[in-house]
């Protein structure tokens, strides 16, 4: 989301970011966010992470910042402990482990 993207949303927008930090031009949103182009801003991940001290983010009244948790939910320790175990057996019987990542792509 840079500058010009920001430019044509439509006004009073509540911008929400779970994915990468660096998607979102922040020079540009604090633009946006102070002429009432974006309401709100809902940030689950910033760029850089953690925030230097400081940082404007921490103190825009029209920020929320949450702790990088979006991944999580109800019952996700329990979703990642069945696929840990599911995994384990499937290592253990030589077949393909779910949810691989190809480092290649």
């Amino acid at each position: 989301m840079d500058r010009r993207t920001l430019e044509q949303t439509k006004q009073g927008l509540h911008l929400i970011n779970v994915a990468r930090g660096g998607l979102i031009d922040q020079n540009a949103l604090r633009d946006a966010l102070d002429t009432g182009r974006v309401r709100l801003a809902s940030l689950d991940v910033t760029d850089p992470e953690p925030l230097p001290s400081g940082h404007w983010l921490y103190t825009h009244p029209s920020v929320r910042l949450t702790p990088h948790i979006s991944w999580s939910g109800g019952r996700s320790k329990e979703r990642l402990t069945a696929l840990i175990g599911t995994n384990y057996h499937r290592y253990l019987a030589g077949e393909p482990l779910l949810n691989q990542q190809h480092k290649r792509r």
